[in-house]
């Protein structure tokens, strides 16, 4: 299958059971690179789709999906389709929490500046700012200004945001107190 055809199907009707068709497709044939480059795609249509069905591939073949990291990183940096970038948020937070990531200093400073804009944008939705919320607290071993802000971003978030901003924004803090608990002894 080429880059084209794939991106006609996922052109096509979004219907039951898409994702996991089309994951288990790009994990098979190993079309990573094709989902990646698609994830960019003008058509939100197809950037929405090829993003969703690459979680799915992400998920069903991690390992397969780690010589892609690159790639990844700089979709991650560059994407801007909403709907993408909620998965893309979701992957990069399960590759840093398992440690399956090395990022580069310049890498790792460049996801955390992205991240923290995702979050605090009023337009962004809950789901990406939750999974922002772990990508920076994962971060924030590594660069200590990250958890300096992340802590009164999020009490700064949780007053307006719904139940699951909240919810995720209060066990992060939490986490956040006790390093600094542990810090201070």
């Amino acid at each position: 299958m080429t880059e084209k055809e794939l991106a006609a199907e996922l052109k096509g009707n979004f219907t039951k059971g898409f994702a996991g068709r089309y994951g288990k497709l790009i994990a098979e044939n190993d079309l990573f690179g094709f989902a990646l480059n698609l994830g960019l795609d003008r058509d939100p249509a197809v950037a929405f789709h090829a993003s969703y069905a690459l979680e799915r591939a992400f998920f069903i073949a991690p390992e397969a999906f780690g010589r892609h990291i690159g790639h990844f990183v700089r979709n991650y940096l560059a994407i801007v389709n909403p709907s993408a970038c909620r998965h893309y948020s979701k992957m990069m937070a399960w590759l840093l929490d398992r440690r399956r990531i090395e990022l580069t200093d310049s890498q790792r400073q460049q996801v955390a500046e992205a991240t923290f804009d995702r979050l605090i944008d009023p337009s962004v939705r809950p789901a990406v700012k939750v999974w922002s919320m772990e990508i920076l607290d994962s971060l924030s071993a590594e660069l200590p200004w990250v958890e300096e802000q992340l802590y009164d971003t999020i009490c700064w978030l949780m007053r307006d945001d719904g139940p699951a901003l909240r919810n995720r924004g209060a066990k992060i803090c939490r986490r956040i107190r006790a390093r600094r608990k542990t810090t201070r002894r």
